[in-house]
């Protein structure tokens, strides 16, 4: 994921984009209606065709959201002039969007609102007699009369964002319309759009188009419809990148978001990464916090909308809510178990240290089956983000030599008798970590301080009134106080 530049207090940052999803509401506005507004975006010039392409979650953005950028972009630089937000929104997403810009920035928001409203009826693109079907149709009906086109003082305004919902992979008539009103000459423009899969299509060089005399950043800001709602962290970094954050004092400790925050999306480097996580009730800015990374087994995996939550009721997720000390706990439902799910779990973990208050020394992570393939590499490959690794029920498909050079703690938990792996696998991976610490110089007594392994047998498993699948009774590991408290009393 992109670096965040400049120095910014990232604690008053999570608290602020925390506050604004929770005071803009954590639904975004969506009509039962096919409109061809921020739902069910047409992409090709007949309406007739199939035109529409759902929202997926390959196209869904970071936490919503994600940029868009083209060879050749102008990058922005930070400025002390005025800023102003003019959007167009028809059902709602795109003024949510504006509303996150505005406040991170202090800029001023300008709606761009017809005087004639847009009903249900009329953004039904798939009626070629709606209004905008008829609007998309005929160039004559294409000057939107706005109910305000004055901006006050609009010479003074050095930076212009301008938001709007894709429309038949186009900008909408009432941002024609203010593009026409208006001399961009000299000034900056900021696109930001709200989409349904179609994203920018080719709406910045239109605009680019439209006003020559003007610098336009391709690297706007584009994002899914539906997770509008929860792109204000992503709003916040794309700003930052910029050069156009303004931190305010509007956030507050009792407006951050604390509990279980579910089904939310990241947009990383590798692709769509769904998870959720768990803030502390008394979530404070300014205090450090542990932070677990937790992967599940292949049945919580991500296989569609159906199984999105999957894992919100899993041992592994909710034992390490409900320790004794507070900590951040973050869980993700991915695609595979491969390197790809590894570098997502990095991902993931590297954008919690960004922007939540989390103590860098007290990072850890633990999986399950599938996960603890994922996991287990993920350690590996960036041995220097974890402290502890718990390794349940799973064999081991990382690197050996980069975590004892790294010192990270790592507790094995196999069934003796896993229906699925077995235990050997668990010996092997024990005995090739061992190997490692000692060709690092480690000494017995010290390698059993930072390497711990558990084969229990049917008896102990029948303790716990488990008396077969011993592989899925491998979560029980998730309910031994002593193995978490292990695992988290490491650091780095």
């Amino acid at each position: 994921m992109n670096e965040l530049k400049g120095a910014i207090n990232m604690r008053k940052l999570t608290a602020l984009f925390l506050s604004l999803a929770m005071a803009l509401g954590l639904a975004a506005c969506s009509s039962g209606t096919p409109s061809p507004s921020e739902s069910n975006t047409p992409e090709t010039s007949a309406p007739q065709t199939s035109s529409e392409e759902p929202e997926s979650s390959v196209e869904a953005e970071s936490s919503g959201a994600s940029t868009s950028q083209s060879d050749g972009s102008e990058e922005a630089e930070s400025t002390d002039g005025n800023t102003l937000v003019v959007y167009f929104s028809a059902t709602g997403n795109t003024e949510q969007a504006a509303t996150y810009i505005a406040d991170l920035t202090g800029g001023d928001l300008f709606e761009l609102e017809p005087a004639d409203p847009y009903t249900d009826e009329d953004l039904n693109y798939s009626n070629e007699d709606s209004r905008v079907s008829q609007e998309y149709e005929d160039e004559a009906l294409r000057n939107v009369e706005l109910v305000a086109d004055t901006v006050e003082n609009w010479d003074s305004y050095d930076t212009v964002f301008i938001g709007y919902p894709n429309w038949w992979a186009d900008l909408p008539m009432a941002v024609y319309s203010f593009f026409d009103e208006y001399d961009f000459s000299g000034k900056t423009i900021i696109p930001f759009n709200v989409h349904n899969g179609s994203r920018f299509s080719r709406t910045i060089q239109t605009i680019g188009e439209l006003e020559p005399d003007a610098t336009v950043i391709e690297n706007g800001f584009t994002v899914s419809e539906q997770t509008v709602a929860d792109a204000a962290p992503d709003v916040a970094a794309w700003l930052e990148e910029l050069g156009y954050l303004g931190l305010s004092d509007m956030a507050t400790e009792d407006q951050v978001q604390t509990g279980v925050v579910t089904e939310l999306i990241l947009e990383g480097e590798t692709g769509t990464i769904h998870y959720s996580y768990y803030l502390p009730d008394d979530y404070d800015m300014e205090t450090e916090y542990p932070l677990m990374v937790v992967m599940p087994g292949y049945d919580m995996m991500w296989f569609g909308e159906d199984s999105s939550g999957s894992n919100l009721k899993w041992t592994g997720f909710l034992c390490w809510t409900e320790l004794p000390e507070d900590m951040i706990v973050v869980s993700a439902q991915l695609t595979d178990w491969h390197e790809t799910s590894a570098n997502q779990a990095i991902e993931l973990t590297e954008y919690f240290m960004e922007h939540f208050s989390v103590d860098a020394s007290r990072v850890y992570a633990a999986g399950y089956s599938a996960g603890g393939e994922t996991m287990s590499q993920a350690v590996s490959m960036r041995p220097d983000l974890y402290a502890a690794y718990l390794h349940g029920a799973s064999q081991w498909d990382g690197e050996y030599a980069p975590i004892a050079a790294n010192s990270v703690a790592v507790y094995i938990f196999m069934a003796e008798n896993d229906e699925y792996y077995g235990s050997q696998r668990a010996w092997d991976a024990y005995n090739n970590l061992h190997d490692a610490y000692l060709e690092n110089g480690w000494g017995e007594d010290n390698i059993a301080s930072v390497l711990q392994i558990q084969i229990p047998d049917n008896g102990w498993f029948a303790e716990r009134g488990i008396t077969g699948n011993y592989h899925g009774g491998g979560n029980v590991v998730f309910e031994e106080e002593t193995i978490l408290s292990w695992v988290i009393s490491h650091s780095k």
